[in-house]
């Protein structure tokens, strides 16, 4: 399963300092998305995350993968491993370019105005799914991204790192 988060916010730079991750444009809430997305639940499925970083001179985007963190990892041991290793994790490259190298997946748009996620038929080996981190997503990025559709998960609005688990964890089972 891929989850793509795009942030409005986050600044793609690894200056942030670990006990200020919210004043480098909210990054810690990058860092929680990407724990909920690859911490193991359920089945052993290697996830992978996406996380683009529009805020600056050079956006471009965080990946992991499921085996990049510990089963015990918390936010911040995760924002020391990859500010001492952004170049490891860290990509400059446009939306598009991201977008490009998954020519065959299907792409839903976890938004609340949507279909619900249970009436929805969804191949999650294939899916990407995409949500904003901090807001919503802009209407150029969802130009960019081109979704089959916007998929929901209840009626109430939750943080993009609790829709990331819900969405593993239905799908999983």
């Amino acid at each position: 399963m891929k989850f793509l988060i795009i942030s409005q916010r986050a600044i793609p730079l690894p200056g942030y300092q670990l006990n200020d991750l919210t004043g480098h444009g909210r990054i810690d809430v990058i860092f929680r998305c990407i724990l909920s997305a690859l911490r193991p639940i359920g089945t052993g499925i290697d996830n992978k995350v996406y996380a683009y970083l529009k805020n600056g001179e050079h956006p471009g985007y965080l990946s992991m993968q499921s085996s990049d963190i510990d089963p015990n990892e918390d936010e911040i041991s995760l924002a020391y491993k990859i500010k001492n290793n952004w170049d490891t994790y860290f990509t400059k490259k446009s939306l598009q370019e991201l977008i490009a190298e998954w020519p065959n997946a299907d792409i839903w748009h976890l938004h609340e105005d949507g279909i619900s996620l249970s009436d929805a038929t969804i191949e999650h080996l294939n899916s990407i799914f995409v949500l904003g981190a901090q807001s919503d997503l802009t209407e150029e990025d969802l130009q960019k991204i081109q979704p089959m559709g916007n998929v929901k998960i209840g009626e109430t609005s939750m943080l993009a790192s609790q829709v990331i688990a819900y969405v593993r964890l239905k799908l999983s089972l």
